[in-house]
């Protein structure tokens, strides 16, 4: 099952439910500008030409993997050159709630 979301403002954090019966669970992050114009353009985000970041969260370990890797409420930050850099956390899914019975 595919589910999109956002946009998502810069440098604010959002939340996304997911389904913690799942182990694995697919991560795809793009970045737009967003021009005063008609037009808003996809931005190159991760080393070399790329336009999105394709990765897996491991619910079990806490792990991302893909075209970027480090551990859940971890910075992972992708340079660019010098000034550019593409910065983001995933924090760890939080526990549903269990009733007693």
């Amino acid at each position: 099952m595919t589910s999109n979301v956002g946009p998502f403002p810069v440098n604010l954090p959002f939340r996304v439910d997911v389904d913690v019966s799942k182990r694995y669970i697919p991560i795809i992050i793009q970045e737009w500008d967003d021009d005063s114009g008609s037009t808003n353009d996809q931005c190159d985000i991760k080393p070399g030409p790329g336009k999105q970041l394709s990765l897996t969260l491991d619910l079990a370990t806490c792990q991302i993997s893909g075209d970027a890797s480090g551990d859940c409420d971890t910075s992972i930050i992708l340079m660019g050159n010098t000034v550019d850099f593409f910065k983001f956390k995933i924090l760890k899914p939080e526990e549903p709630a269990y009733a007693s019975g």
